[in-house]
């Protein structure tokens, strides 16, 4: 279960990211009992339990992998894991692969009580081109079972697999109570901003520019017309002594530094010998 907040709101997100994890020999009394026929699980041929299981979001719950053979070794380079073109084979391959298929198990179920994504990584990490094997030496460690059987095999064959069906699936779940003040709270929002904008536009500044419009509205008659002044010639003149502004604005006109309206031509950008030309031309 995992908690996110999006503007003030507080949701969930559900999802079924951890479940068990059983592993059967077929045919077992707890394989026929338990598992065959059972309308709470939905069998999975082959190895396609990976696909399902090995993502951020599961939609099913308990896995039951049924194991039909156990191995010390197996071929690397097959889909299969078997010998290449099994069954059509010599018989000294043939013989040469059965000699190391083993008998192994008590009968009880090996169970690994959280299993996630972590874990499939783990029990499918072969070496093998073939997804049809796990690592059972690896599963049984993690399981830690007293009624295991000792002494397990590397590898075991997955034959097909049992998912167990969920009631419920994931959802987001929603806080409603956060959910209503922030729709009234962006409502009153909404509803200020349309009333600043449309009647009191005059009154308010509600952007930046307004800001900057304001000033040329009504400049502020302390810095009028002295945009051109620097700060540290206006320090040195009133730092000192307090100044009315009528002093202030004295020592910026006699500064000649104040902004004034002048107009100028072209040829002024020209020098001399320039403008004289371009009467001529």
């Amino acid at each position: 279960m995992t908690g996110h907040s999006y503007n003030s709101a507080v949701f969930y997100i559900g999802a079924n990211n951890e479940y068990e994890l059983h592993a059967v020999q077929v045919n077992d009394n707890i394989y026929n009992t338990t598992y065959v026929g059972n309308p709470q699980y939905d069998k999975i041929e082959g190895n396609r339990w990976l696909r399902l299981y090995d993502t951020s979001l599961v939609s099913y719950g308990t896995l039951v992998i049924a194991v039909d053979e156990y191995r010390s070794e197996i071929e690397n380079k097959t889909l299969t894991g078997k010998p290449n073109n099994w069954p059509n084979v010599s018989t000294e391959v043939a013989s040469e692969w059965y000699q190391g298929d083993k008998k192994w198990g008590n009968g009880n179920a090996i169970t690994l009580e959280s299993s996630n994504r972590d874990v499939l990584k783990n029990i499918t990490a072969t070496g093998s081109m073939s997804r049809n094997w796990i690592r059972m030496d690896w599963l049984v460690d993690q399981a830690r079972s007293n009624k295991t059987a000792p002494n397990p095999p590397k590898f075991a064959r997955v034959s097909h697999a049992y998912a167990k069906r969920l009631n419920t699936a994931s959802r987001i779940q929603l806080s409603l109570t956060f959910l209503i003040i922030v729709i009234v709270c962006n409502a009153v929002k909404l509803l200020t901003m349309l009333w600043v904008v449309f009647m009191e536009r005059k009154d308010y500044i509600v952007t930046l520019g307004d800001g900057a419009s304001s000033y040329l509205e009504r400049p502020d008659p302390t810095t009028e017309r002295m945009c051109i002044l620097s700060k540290p010639e206006i320090v040195r003149e009133v730092a000192d002594a307090p100044k009315h502004n009528d002093q202030l604005s004295r020592i910026v006109t006699q500064s000649g530094k104040c902004w004034v309206k002048q107009y100028s031509t072209y040829s002024n950008s020209l020098n001399r010998d320039r403008e004289v030309g371009s009467y001529f031309m």
